[in-house]
């Protein structure tokens, strides 16, 4: 077989830029502007093999309101126009223009011990594509609340409903993806995705101790997921967009103990978990992650930086249909740093990744099966930070 080469060539500009106002409802006005043009192309030998574009260009205004017996917030607007095309055998989405338009306002009410906070957007995404046209229009809202019983302690409870538009894959794909050797088959029916989450928030700090604690759920109307059916096409398993209801509960954890302080020396000791389980009208859904525990080290030494790691990830055994369950595994990370100021100039750095040479399957990666996670590395790296 031939040899596989990719080239890149990007051209992006960007322009950002702000007028702040001497009095008035608003502090100021903020916006931004893009445009870049996109080339991909995969080569086999000395021949092109597929060709992809994207060019467009995307921005935001914003106006900024003046914080007004403990209310603030933002209200603003922001369109995309993308042209994305890909030409050979391996263009597995054809050619789309993409034109998105949307408006929102975020609201933020603190009164010190207690408060309220709130968002609302409306977005239009249309899709033209040689295998059809699409229009989807969705209203998106939250509203939250937050209390402050005691100095160390913040409770929130927050609720949203959010739409969100098929992409150009999910609608059009027919054919295979080689970067995630998986053949993509599309549904040009799928309508937008609707979620309902409710999440709870937790945050204390006593002393040298400071615990956070988030727990969620969503209850999703018309989930889009990419399932795999079993079937083979041009020597790839056949995956497949649907849609249905589904269920995600979950929770994370965080714990950080300063053992040590001394001026602007320390020594920090943290602690994290999280876990998810979802459900579908397929069963389970693909490529969840199991769950994790990860313990970290950091020391502040005056230039000096030092951080290690140990992270377990359990074994995920509940799988979608013809989906391969995968190993538990724990690896070990380092890092030193060295750098003269620790917000700004030069760094230099030096880190060690699985460190144990461990074998390593992230569930949530289409290749898992076939290419596992590097095993033990080294880096070696400078930079400078302004």
């Amino acid at each position: 077989e031939e040899i596989v080469t990719i080239g890149l060539e990007q051209t992006r500009y960007d322009l950002r830029g702000e007028w702040r106002f001497d009095g008035g409802l608003f502090d100021k006005i903020r916006g931004s502007v893009g445009y870049a043009d996109y080339t991909h192309t995969e080569f086999e030998g000395e021949e092109t093999g597929t060709v992809f574009t994207s060019e467009g260009y995307e921005g935001r205004v914003e106006l900024v309101q003046r914080r007004m017996n403990g209310l603030d917030g933002a209200i603003g607007v922001q369109f995309l126009e993308r042209d994305f095309n890909a030409i050979g055998e391996e263009a597995y989405v054809p050619q789309t223009d993409i034109s998105e338009q949307a408006a929102y306002t975020l609201q933020r009410l603190d009164l010190g011990g207690w408060g309220l906070e709130g968002g609302l957007r409306f977005d239009r995404r249309e899709l033209d594509s040689v295998a059809g046209e699409r229009q989807f229009s969705n209203v998106s809202g939250s509203v939250g609340a937050f209390w402050k019983p005691s100095e160390p302690l913040f409770l929130g409870l927050s609720i949203s409903r959010n739409g969100r538009a098929p992409t150009e894959a999910e609608l059009f794909a027919t054919g295979p993806h080689i970067a995630t050797r998986a053949f993509e088959v599309g549904d040009p029916n799928l309508r937008s995705e609707e979620v309902t989450s409710i999440e709870a928030t937790a945050h204390v700090e006593l002393g040298r101790f400071d615990a956070d604690l988030h727990l969620f759920n969503a209850e999703y109307d018309g989930f889009i997921d990419l399932i795999p059916t079993g079937e083979e096409e041009d020597g790839l398993d056949v995956f497949q967009y649907v849609q249905g209801d589904a269920t995600f509960r979950g929770l994370e954890a965080e714990i950080g103990y300063l053992a040590w302080e001394n001026g602007s020396d320390s020594l920090r000791l943290e602690a994290a978990y999280d876990t998810v389980r979802g459900e579908t009208d397929f069963g389970a859904p693909a490529r969840i992650p199991p769950w994790s525990v990860t313990g970290r080290a950091v020391a502040e030494l005056g230039p000096w930086t030092l951080r290690a790691q140990a992270r377990h990830v359990g074994e995920q055994d509940r799988v979608a249909d013809v989906e391969l369950p995968t190993d538990s595994y724990t690896t070990l990370d380092a890092y030193v740093g060295w750098s003269p100021s620790r917000d700004e100039g030069l760094l230099l750095y030096a880190e060690v990744r699985n460190a144990t040479d461990e074998e390593v399957r992230e569930h949530t990666s289409f290749l898992k099966d076939l290419v596992p996670q590097p095993g033990r590395n080294f880096r070696l790296g400078a930079a400078y930070r302004f």
